[in-house]
């Protein structure tokens, strides 16, 4: 089979279903995107919507010549080492190179990482919080995980507490018309930003 066959094949494959595809001329250098760790398809659409070439993370060579790195699934170890500026690891050296470099950092928190430290409140949490800040200083972006079944929750119980508002992650609570809200989850959902929507009488969840 002829090489300019075998190109028309893969190139109807990519056109059918829809495989994102850039070559080496489609790209300027300056775009770059050096990723780790990852997988999921939005995130990548996102970044190629905006017109960066998506260059998967192979070895420390990868940081030169991008502009920008991406990198998933970052946990709290992860976190706190990059903003001591401390490179151990390959995303904490990802991370800290990148700055050095000047080039543009986006991360995204583990999703379960990232619901404990924005579920709940605690000295603990607040401490740890403060090395999330203090990447954001450093012109860090964090990319935050969206789960559109997250957005809305419904609450079926008779009173809503300030537990059950700082375990929830989204912008919405719903509870039915009879249910009670104590005061302090009145004050949990405010510091968090959360609408509480209380259905009208005959209205069910």
């Amino acid at each position: 089979m002829k090489e300019e066959d075998i190109k028309k094949i893969v190139l109807s494959i990519i056109k059918k279903y829809d495989i994102p595809f850039q070559t080496e001329k489609e790209h300027p250098s300056d775009r770059v995107l050096l990723t780790l760790d990852v997988d999921d398809p939005s995130v990548l659409a996102t970044f190629r919507k905006k017109n960066w070439f998506i260059h998967p993370y192979e070895s420390e060579k990868c940081l030169e010549n991008v502009s920008g790195v991406l990198i998933d699934k970052v946990n709290q170890n992860d976190l706190i080492q990059a903003a001591l500026g401390l490179s151990m690891e390959w995303k904490t050296k990802m991370i800290s190179a990148a700055l050095i470099n000047g080039q543009e950092v986006y991360l995204r928190l583990d999703s379960n990482f990232e619901r404990q430290l924005f579920g709940r409140t605690s000295p603990y949490i607040e401490h740890i919080k403060s090395y999330y800040k203090k990447l954001e200083e450093f012109n860090v972006v964090f990319l935050k995980h969206q789960n559109k079944s997250q957005q809305r929750v419904n609450f079926e119980g008779e009173l809503l507490k300030e537990l059950h508002v700082n375990e929830f992650i989204g912008e919405e609570i719903v509870v039915k018309p009879s249910t009670k809200i104590t005061p302090l989850a009145m004050d949990a959902a405010r510091r968090k930003q959360l609408k509480i929507n209380r259905l009208k009488e005959g209205e069910e969840i």
